[in-house]
């Protein structure tokens, strides 16, 4: 494989992975809307508790419908709770994808390293090369003689 092609490929890998960090971005971005449609809900069911506390003043007599609405409310939570777990799941295999991107961003780095370090070793033996070529000719120069190579 020669350094152009080294070089094309790398310079894929990374137009790869800025499509994959703009995909991220993306997923990142959806992910916020939806904390911001769970806190707006947390609002509107904050507003509702209040008004609950409210009501329950006026509903000491009536112990019975209390209770039967209470046992609604605890599914509720139960259903909150679930979709809580749902959620950390969720973070847990981002968190995973996460560490699994950052491999492959090393493992790149890696690659950009040690890729670097072969250009600029050719460099310098192309350099040396020059330079051996210039000392003949300058020697050539000098003694006034012809190079029959």
């Amino acid at each position: 494989m020669t350094d152009s092609q080294k070089l094309d490929l790398i310079l894929e890998k990374v137009g790869g992975l800025e499509g994959k960090m703009d995909g991220f971005e993306s997923g990142m971005d959806r992910l916020e809307g939806k904390m911001d449609g769970f806190e707006s809900g947390m609002d509107r069911l904050e507003g509702k508790m209040d008004g609950f506390e409210s009501r329950m003043d006026g509903l000491e007599g009536k112990m019975d419908g209390f209770e039967s609405r209470m046992d609604g409310l605890e599914g509720k939570m139960d259903g909150f709770e679930s979709r809580m777990d749902g959620l950390e799941g969720k973070m847990d295999g981002f968190e995973s994808r996460m560490n699994g991107f950052e491999g492959k961003v090393n493992k790149l780095e890696n690659l950009l390293i040690k890729s670097t370090s072969e250009l600029k070793m050719m460099d310098k033996l192309i350099l040396s090369e020059i330079e051996r070529v210039h000392d003949i000719l300058n020697k050539h120069i000098s003694d006034k003689t012809v190079h029959t190579a």
